[in-house]
């Protein structure tokens, strides 16, 4: 009996765990990807005294076999953890310097490593960037995987153990 406990257990693990990386890989698996670099951040204060930052971005579109030219649109599209569309971002006054400096990074490695994320069928229309303003980043794929990891070392053990 103990064994069956031990098995449910990781089981409701590793069903955690895939819950948790779901979206994610969700994500990674519909939508097309390639690299952006932010152009700029436009700040507006609102009525409240929070600021809602619109960011604009380029991409570089997937060239068709016949381009010899690349082709680079611009973007301006959020989506939230979950890749769903989301509206601009809104965040306290405190944070705008910060956040802003954070977004056009004068490294220019760091400006290029943010990933779009757009359907094949139509690169332009649906295209966006997932969005970094949260105080706290989401860590939802890292920590789904942790767990999936977790569960199936505890489910090996538990059945070794369970064989001698």
């Amino acid at each position: 009996m103990p064994r069956l406990v031990v098995l449910a257990v990781v089981l409701a693990i590793v069903i955690t765990g895939a819950l948790f990386a779901w979206p994610q890989v969700r994500g990674y698996w519909l939508y097309q990807r390639t690299t952006a670099r932010i152009l700029d951040v436009l700040p507006e204060t609102l009525p409240d005294g929070r600021v809602r930052l619109a960011i604009a971005y380029e991409y570089e579109l997937p060239r068709k076999a016949d381009a010899a030219v690349r082709e680079v649109s611009l973007g301006w599209q959020i989506g939230d953890a979950f890749f769903r569309p989301m509206p601009d971002p809104v965040i306290e006054e405190a944070r705008v310097d910060q956040v802003i400096r954070q977004l056009l990074d004068a490294d220019s490695a760091a400006r290029q490593s943010r990933i779009v994320f757009f359907a094949a069928n139509d690169p332009v229309g649906t295209a966006f960037i997932l969005d970094e303003t949260a105080p706290t980043p989401t860590n939802r794929l890292q920590l789904g995987a942790v767990l999936i990891g977790l569960g199936v070392l505890g489910g090996i053990y538990a059945l070794r153990r369970g064989a001698n």
